[in-house]
């Protein structure tokens, strides 16, 4: 339930613009105030992507099968992992990024669009929304 929270946290902290956050599995090993400086161009989510030999494109977290996925997104799209975003919050607020989170949320009722946890939620939901970090 907890890693859904991560969905809400301009509502958690509305006075920050930006925030740097870690999964708790996380282990970091020198300093992270660079991070603070990247410019994410206009986007939401700063993120490191993951799909190196396929590993963690949309077709192995979203069922294509259904128009919904296949009408809105790529199979083969480079996904993220959530060990560690920088989001912009203040840009999250103007594109109304939880409002989005939960419109597919609703869609899913049915649990047809994706598999069980919380990365394939944040796929769709920041989807256009995330700049590659290096």
């Amino acid at each position: 339930m907890l890693n859904h929270l991560r969905f809400y946290l301009p509502e958690v902290y509305p006075k920050l613009h930006k925030i740097l956050f870690l999964d708790d599995d996380i282990v970091v090993q020198k300093d992270l105030t660079p991070l603070w400086d990247v410019d994410l161009q206009g986007m939401v989510n700063g993120a490191v992507e993951t799909c190196k030999e396929s590993f963690h494109t949309f077709d192995k977290y979203l069922n294509f099968s259904n128009p919904k996925n296949s009408e809105n997104f790529v199979p083969k799209a480079c996904g993220w992992a959530f060990g560690m975003n920088i989001f912009y919050l203040k840009e999250w607020r103007k594109r109304n990024v939880t409002g989005i989170y939960h419109r597919w949320q609703d869609m899913n009722e049915d649990r047809t669009l994706w598999k069980l946890g919380t990365l394939p939620p944040g796929l769709i939901t920041f989807f256009n929304l995330t700049c590659q970090l290096d």
